[in-house]
């Protein structure tokens, strides 16, 4: 008989891109395997601490293991103290962090849901185009791993500002868990710079949404439908949905629906009729940027699926 002693690897691997204008700095990967329940740094980057130029690559793994909470998959994004703190209430191990962290770097925390055995982890990968791919690893086929019922999860620190739109392509246990929203209305106004221009223009799309408890992640494809120029938001972020349906995301980037130099948008809303429709207004949070452009708009948005059955992943991992 087999011993039951096996090692349960977690993997969390990331590869990103310098940006365009860093095309001849050193491209940066790092890759991190702990046991369960192990927190550790990626590279030479201490936890919690941000280390060199985030232009550069530095990544951090804030905390991964194979045990969590959080028993369906889900992935949550946080670019300010007050969402971070959200997420520090699931997991109670990551570190404090301040206002300056997230001037240079937004946290990404993926839970992949119950797995019937060790050895399942998370894997990021930021690919070429700048979209933050998420996905699961699996145990090498034939080999040991633990018999028991596992959470496996992985939270990092990503070099992108805070005022930059972060894209997400989600593996297949993360699409499974995501609801879509068709935007029925949606209207959008930029105003602003030194000569106070203002351009209003409406734009159609969809809109992901990832539920856990009161944390709440939207992944929003939109593109705009007439004004001077086209004009796309592909961005994912996260905030918080209280009981009677009202949200709020603190902190989203702007993608083109508002010209440089800006500031982050802020997002309030509500879900209604059985989470069946979701209404948002868009605000430019109010910065220091002098002549800089803001934005301000509404969306109404409809869905016809149900809620993603809970624990779905989980039971297609289910050896036949």
């Amino acid at each position: 008989m087999l011993s039951m002693k096996a090692l349960l690897l977690v993997v969390l691997s990331f590869s990103l891109s310098v940006p365009a204008s860093c095309d001849a700095r050193k491209r940066e990967n790092v890759g991190n395997s702990n046991q369960a329940g192990k927190t550790g740094s990626a590279g030479n980057s201490q936890p919690g601490k941000p280390s060199g130029d985030a232009a550069a690559g530095d990544l951090q793994t804030l905390a991964q293991g194979q045990h969590s909470s959080v028993s369906n998959a889900f992935i949550f994004v946080a670019r300010d103290v007050e969402t971070y703190n959200a997420l520090r209430r699931v997991v109670s191990s990551l570190p404090e962090q301040g206002e300056e962290f997230f001037k240079s770097n937004q946290v990404v925390a993926a839970f992949l849901g119950e797995r019937r055995s060790g050895g399942y982890g998370v894997r990021f990968t930021l690919t070429g185009n700048g979209a933050l791919r998420v996905e699961e690893s699996t145990p090498p086929k034939g080999s040991m791993t633990i018999q028991v019922i596992t959470y496996p999860f992985a939270v990092a620190a990503v070099p992108v500002g805070n005022q930059q739109s972060l894209t997400l392509e989600a593996g297949n246990a993360w699409q499974a868990m995501t609801r879509s929203y068709q935007v029925r209305e949606g209207e959008f106004t930029m105003s602003g710079g030194i000569t106070g221009r203002s351009e209003k223009f409406t734009f159609a799309g969809s809109v992901g949404v990832m539920r856990e408890g009161e944390l709440t992640t939207f992944l929003f494809n939109l593109q705009s439908r007439n004004g001077a120029k086209p004009r796309l938001l592909k961005e994912v972020a996260s905030g918080v949905v209280k009981g009677d349906g009202r949200l709020s995301i603190a902190r989203m980037g702007a993608g083109s629906f508002v010209d440089m130099p800006a500031d982050a948008l802020s997002a309030t809303g509500l879900f209604t009729d059985n989470e069946s429709k979701l209404s948002l207004t868009f605000e430019s949070v109010p910065g220091i940027i002098a002549d800089g452009f803001n934005g301000r708009g509404t969306l109404n948005a409809t869905t016809a699926s149900p809620a993603p059955a809970k624990n779905k992943a989980a039971r297609e991992d289910v050896p036949q």
